[in-house]
């Protein structure tokens, strides 16, 4: 009796793990849709179903197959990038072993499910997919490096715009979010430091970093490494209070842009509050 008991408490245990499994599944969202939403294509859906599921085995049969890891339809995203919304590292790097372009973009745009863009204190709830996005843009937004460190390996580019915004390149995109390594990855691997935008000067890395969450620590960084585009523009945006934690790096950024000559003329205003 105590047998048949325990062996029906185990199969409802199996049962719940399952619904909740299938259940978790069928909420995966990226991009303002399902994943069975993802395409209309019948072989493309398959595939991207093995990849957010980290199923590598039949990733790499499908491929093999003919599956395209590459395949778009008008207003969908890359698989690449349903596997970030789904956080699966294991789909995620099986589609890069099997060829997808880190680099492809697409004209999909929306929420996805849960929230994982930025850094864990300060994410939204759900992370907004924008339109044109590549899988190393959206991956230098994600606090866990291991996304960009792979994109990068399998020739994700430092450098690209990708999207209709100036900001949606990769180092503005870490800067923007406050992700130091991220910064620190994309410079190593050759983001150029000055990237920015001819027309709004508070497209540049360290004045989205000041925008964002006050990173000044990430400012000094990057004077340090070189950065040296329109330092008066630098100057006004850094001429603000902060926190307690980044108000001695901003008093160290506004003492490097002093000895290259950059003056704060209100600066004694601002030491008051």
């Amino acid at each position: 009796m105590n047998e048949n008991i325990m062996l029906n408490i185990a199969i409802a245990f199996s049962l719940l793990f399952a619904m909740s499994f299938c259940s978790s599944f069928q909420k995966t969202q990226c991009a303002g849709v399902t994943v069975d939403q993802a395409y209309r294509d019948s072989t493309a859906t398959a595939l991207v179903r093995a990849a957010v599921k980290g199923k590598t085995s039949e990733v790499e049969r499908l491929v093999k197959a003919g599956a395209d890891p590459n395949y778009l339809e008008e207003g969908s995203v890359p698989m690449l990038i349903w596997t970030l919304c789904a956080q699966n590292k294991k789909g995620y790097e099986a589609l890069l072993k099997m060829g997808a372009d880190p680099n492809l973009g697409g004209t999909g745009e929306g929420f996805a499910g849960t929230g994982f863009i930025g850094n864990a204190y300060m994410r939204r709830s759900r992370s907004l997919i924008e339109k044109g996005w590549s899988a190393t843009v959206l991956a230098a937004a994600i606090e866990d490096p291991f996304y960009l460190r792979l994109a990068l390996q399998y020739g994700g580019n430092v450098n690209a715009i990708k999207g209709d915004s100036p900001s949606h390149r990769p180092l503005l995109q870490a800067a923007h979010e406050g992700l130091f390594d991220n910064v620190k990855i994309l410079l190593a691997a050759g983001a150029d430091i000055n990237t920015h935008d001819n027309q709004y000067d508070y497209y540049t890395a360290p004045v989205q970093a000041i925008l964002s969450y006050d990173r000044f620590d990430i400012v000094a960084y990057l004077l340090e490494q070189g950065y040296n585009h329109d330092l008066e523009s630098l100057r006004r945006y850094s001429n603000r209070a902060t926190n307690q934690e980044m108000e001695p790096y901003r008093e160290k950024v506004i003492q490097m842009l002093t000895d290259r000559g950059i003056e704060y003329k209100y600066q004694h205003l601002l030491d008051k509050f």
